[in-house]
């Protein structure tokens, strides 16, 4: 038996993106203010470390906003049958994980 545990970062991210809380970010000038405003705090985070209270939201960093950029960037990289995998594997995501901001940083702002 596979016990899952919860990834905050991916479970808030898919929440966020499944409920359409930030559909105003599918503007382009909207996304793109987002993405100024939480660049700086994307090097202050360890998503692993992340954890309800005030090591998910505080002075430094959103971590609601952060989760949602991070599932948004596998929504438009993976297939639904990837992301569907990804879910059920938390082995999956704790590998993903030691990259996934670079390569979100990547994707986004360029290199």
């Amino acid at each position: 038996m596979n016990i899952f545990l919860l990834i905050l970062w991916l479970d808030e991210g898919i929440a966020i993106n499944v409920s359409k809380e930030r559909s105003y970010l599918k503007n382009k000038e909207r996304f793109t203010d987002f993405l100024m405003d939480i660049r700086p705090t994307l090097n202050k985070i360890r998503i692993t470390e992340f954890e309800h209270g005030s090591k998910f939201v505080n002075d430094d960093y959103n971590g609601y906003d952060i989760s949602y950029l991070l599932v948004r960037y596998l929504i438009e990289n993976f297939s639904n049958d990837e992301i569907n995998i990804l879910i059920r594997d938390n082995d999956q995501v704790h590998k993903l994980e030691a990259n996934i901001m670079n390569d979100v940083i990547s994707y986004f702002y360029g290199k």
